[in-house]
């Protein structure tokens, strides 16, 4: 799963590229996932 980022055109992203652009998605994503998490558990103790 690499995804097709592109620093500028015609170059293809260097495998550090990729890399960081892989981590900061995952990361992203994660904080999404935390942030519903924790709005469901504070909906479930505020009742």
């Amino acid at each position: 799963m690499r995804p097709k980022r592109y620093p500028y055109q015609g170059k293809k992203a260097s495998t550090t590229e990729i890399v960081k652009a892989w981590k900061k998605d995952c990361l992203e994503i994660l904080q999404k996932q935390i942030t519903s998490i924790e709005e469901k558990l504070a909906l479930l103790y505020n009742e």
